[in-house]
């Protein structure tokens, strides 16, 4: 649909046409400080500039404000540039390219709208939510410091809900969306703030925090994008648009890897380390990639090259005995804040960012360091000399992969030693002088972090809250209403929803998957969920279970997701649900169909509503057999991963038990010869070397032949088929010849 913009002649305001019958006006609005003196600049009328056919210029001393439009494939792009005309400084607070007035126009009747909600970084809830509702607020401070850009100007409004980058509006049951967002985060924070309410508008606004402009000086605005079109069509295109602008870093596999914190958690020892190392080489069917030290190494947040005496050996010791069991070496920091019981902060107070009263800038309290937390000044010489020495130093160890954490504190507004640096500016400086550090080949994971912000430096990235050994927790969530409690519904809720942005902007880091069955409140089937909706991300893979003591069934079930596929999962009913209920990898014909119940009562589902699958055989991979069509039960927190191939006339095999997707992403494949009736089965890159075939043969057939030898355990049969149980590492190769059974 052809979108653009022109004058309207009865109010002399700019309009947006296209998106419906009747066009959209929209509004310009610049706040800036000049001379301490706080203005704020409605550009009302075009009469206040000149405009053309591609654009409009408008002029408020000290500033031009220069906006262009262009087409789209699937919209609208709007491109400005401001210029300080003035002989004094001028400092930047706000730049609303678009301020769209809905009142009268398609999206009118909010209440038959729905809104995706964009979160701010990688905790903050992302969802799809009614377009009346109203944004949550935490009621414990902590919480919100920790999840929420509480620095926004639309922070604490009551009559609106804010979306972090982009945001997309949908008509309820219509397949449109309208997407509004930013394409770029490079010098400023984008918001979208639909204002719904009274009389409802869209403001799309980047935070430029006071960044200085000095006289004759031109800053370029970010792109921002109108797009409209089926909904997830300009979801995934928005995503690829910033991936690009930003130059993403796009690995080519994900990762897979042990990580200290869901088991030891700041308890966790040099010892810890040795042994989960010392088990992880005796299964080296897992595959693994890396070895991680998390939280609980250092003297205090902020000292870390100082260690606590649980770690005498030092940290070299620890990466040489990881290297030489084959294994990359891992190391977890929050480098852009500091604790108050640091030496750094005691003894480099100029450091640390200051508020409108010159203290430092408070970025919440964590229990598990009983200390308060404040912001670091990345715009200050010696900081960025002292992070590159500290990265440096880890380096040096040994490391080759690093979690930077708790990244949010690096884009706090406050008064910075270079003020020539917007919030957004600062940050990318800190994420550049990491990456400058670690190298090229040096990995970066980044979490707690601003999603559009870090495209560009990160490798991979956490998507959602963290996970935890419990389904849900009322009490917290009611304590941070609104924010990304740790609990594995709130983990696996958010990694559906930001499927769009694995390897588009990095790769996708959907938290450790915990399988263990000590240590834990998690019941069976919710470790089963966790195991497939992780697994059909399609993003890094890591365990965090004391291994020591791991079951070996439960083992044997992350196998099945081992190495990880390289498809990427997505939701079927991204709006069509209050929270999707299916999510699925799919290529060429077939496809793993994860159904998921998010309640805690049992879910009936009619399969014969879901598209696609009444012509198709269904492989409930979970319960080993094949699903008829009809009704299928999901106790809670329960999901049904089906396995959907098409109904052939041929053998074709349509289930196994030794990897959820691999039938699906090629790496356990099958060609049938119809002349020579034989049936060819390789299997590649499986971490599971024990496991079952189910092949449906047509009536009428047997098999003559078969070439697997001592790699088949036993063939037996099944209501339409064979099951072959293998017993043999990939890669593999089994051969059947068929005949018919009248010879």
């Amino acid at each position: 649909m052809s979108l653009f913009i022109s004058a309207d002649e009865s109010t002399n305001g700019l309009i947006l046409s296209g998106m419906g019958a009747k066009p959209i006006p929209f509004q310009v609005k610049v706040s800036y400080r000049l001379d301490d003196s706080l203005t704020t600049w409605t550009v009302k009328s075009v009469q206040d500039g000149e405009i053309t056919e591609k654009g409009w210029k408008g002029y408020h001393a000290p500033l031009t404000f220069d906006l262009s439009w262009e087409p789209g494939e699937l919209g609208l792009y709007l491109d400005f540039t401001i210029r300080n005309n003035s002989n004094h400084p001028v400092y930047l607070i706000h730049v609303c390219p678009a301020i769209f007035h809905l009142g009268k126009t398609e999206f009118t009747d909010l209440d038959r709208f729905q809104i995706f909600q964009h979160g701010y970084q990688s905790w903050t809830p992302t969802q799809a939510v009614p377009a009346i509702s109203i944004q949550q607020y935490p009621r414990v401070k902590s919480f919100a410091l920790m999840n929420h850009y509480v620095d926004s100007s639309f922070w604490g409004r009551k009559d609106g809900i804010i979306s972090a980058l982009f945001t997309m509006l949908r008509r309820i049951n219509e397949p449109a969306a309208a997407l509004f967002g930013f394409t770029a985060q490079k010098k400023g924070y984008g918001e979208l703030f639909l204002q719904n309410r009274q009389s409802p508008r869209l403001t799309g606004q980047l935070d430029y925090g006071g960044k200085r402009l000095e006289p004759g000086e031109t800053l370029p605005g970010e792109r921002f994008a109108i797009f409209y079109d089926e909904a997830k069509t300009v979801l995934e295109r928005f995503t690829a648009e910033l991936g690009c602008q930003m130059d993403a870093r796009l690995a080519e596999k994900s990762l897979t890897g042990w990580c200290s914190w869901y088991e030891f958690y700041t308890r966790v020892t040099e010892e810890n380390i040795f042994q989960s190392t010392s088990v992880l080489a005796e299964h080296p069917e897992l595959n693994v990639d890396v070895v991680q030290l998390d939280d609980g190494y250092q003297t205090a947040i902020g000292d870390w090259r100082s260690l606590n005496k649980k770690f005498p050996s030092g940290l070299k010791a620890l990466t040489e005995e990881v290297h030489r069991r084959g294994y990359k070496a891992g190391i977890w920091l929050a480098p852009f804040f500091a604790s108050s019981k640091s030496s750094l902060f005691k003894e480099h107070p100029e450091w640390f960012l200051k508020n409108e009263k010159n203290k430092p800038v408070y970025c919440g309290l964590n229990p598990s360091w009983q200390a308060r937390l404040y912001a670091l000044d990345l715009t200050h010489p010696e900081v960025r000399t002292w992070l590159k020495s500290t990265f440096e130093a880890f380096v040096k160890d040994g490391f080759d992969y690093f979690k930077v954490d708790f990244l949010f504190a690096g884009l706090r507004a406050g008064k910075r030693h270079d003020d020539s640096y917007s919030p957004v500016e600062a940050y990318r400086l800190g994420l550049s002088i990491i990456r400058e550090a670690i190298g090229e080949n040096g990995f970066l994971l980044g979490c707690g972090a601003p999603i559009g912000p870090s495209v560009g430096f990160v490798d991979a990235m956490r998507v959602s809250e963290d996970v935890k050994e419990i389904w849900e927790s009322r009490f917290m969530g009611w304590l941070g209403r609104g924010c990304g409690v740790p609990t594995a519904k709130g983990s696996l809720r958010n990694n559906v929803y930001r499927y769009f942005t694995h390897r588009r902007l990095w790769l996708n880091d959907p938290d450790c998957v915990l399988i263990r069955d000590k240590n834990t409140r998690l019941f069976a089937n919710e470790v089963q969920t966790l195991i497939t909706v992780f697994g059909l991300t399609g993003g890094m893979l890591f365990l965090s279970d004391d291994l020591t003591t791991l079951n070996l069934e439960r083992l044997n079930w992350l196998e099945t997701i081992l190495p990880p596929t390289r498809l990427t999962g997505e939701p079927i009913d991204l709006f069509e649900t209050p929270v999707p209920g299916t999510f699925q990898i799919e290529y060429e014909n077939r496809r793993v169909l994860a159904l998921l119940n998010w309640s805690n009562k049992e879910k009936v589902i009619n399969l014969d509503e879901i598209p696609g699958l009444m012509e198709s055989v269904l492989f409930n991979f979970w319960q080993r057999e094949v699903h008829r069509t009809g009704e299928i039960k999901l106790s809670p927190h329960s999901t049904a991963a089906l396995i959907v191939s098409p109904s052939l006339d041929i053998p074709a095999v349509v289930g196994t038990s030794l990897h959820l997707a691999a039938l699906v992403d090629g790496r356990i494949k099958a060609e049938y010869d119809d002349a020579t009736k034989l049936l060819i089965i390789t299997g590649r890159d499986l971490s599971r070397r024990t496991g079952k075939l189910w092949i449906k043969v047509p009536p009428g057939l047997k098999v003559h032949q078969n070439t697997l030898d001592d790699k088949t355990v036993e063939i037996n049969s099944w209501e339409d088929g064979l099951c072959l149980s293998l017993d043999t590492p990939a890669p593999w190769t089994a051969q059947l010849r068929f005949q018919s059974e009248t010879i």
